[in-house]
């Protein structure tokens, strides 16, 4: 192998994606940036979700769902472009992330599936680039 050649696997793409994340196709003229959940950070939004409560005379870990999906997604969701509220762009904002979360399931579905996919398997999202 010559020593020119890039490697296959370039770290400074992985930091960019996971810094910035990826523009996918949510739907047609829908593009959403989403960024990478990895396995630490899936932890630590786990540890953050995670709260011990007492049951049958004993404490149990228990976690709360909805604030799991709340730290996903306001960190998955970086951007996104062609969302309106009628003729005005729905700005992107902590809120309006929360507003598709909770009334889009398809939107909430696309998001866990691109974040979590994106932290799992770097070769997927490549090939899923080639192909568009």
């Amino acid at each position: 192998m010559s020593k020119n050649k890039q490697a296959g696997l370039n770290v400074i793409d992985i930091k960019r994606r996971n810094n910035e994340g990826d523009w996918l196709d949510y739907c047609p003229g829908v593009l959403v940036q989403v960024r990478p959940v990895t396995p630490k950070l899936n932890a630590s939004f786990l540890r953050q979700s995670t709260k011990k409560i007492w049951r049958n005379h004993q404490y149990v870990e228990e976690i709360d769902g909805e604030k799991l999906a709340y730290l996903v997604s306001q960190y998955a969701v970086a951007g996104w472009s062609g969302i309106s509220e009628g003729e005005k762009e729905f700005q992107c904002s902590p809120e309006n992330i929360q507003f598709m979360m909770e009334n889009d399931s398809d939107f909430s579905m696309f998001i866990q599936k691109s974040a979590l996919g994106l932290g799992s398997s770097m070769a997927e999202v490549e090939e899923a680039e080639i192909k568009n």
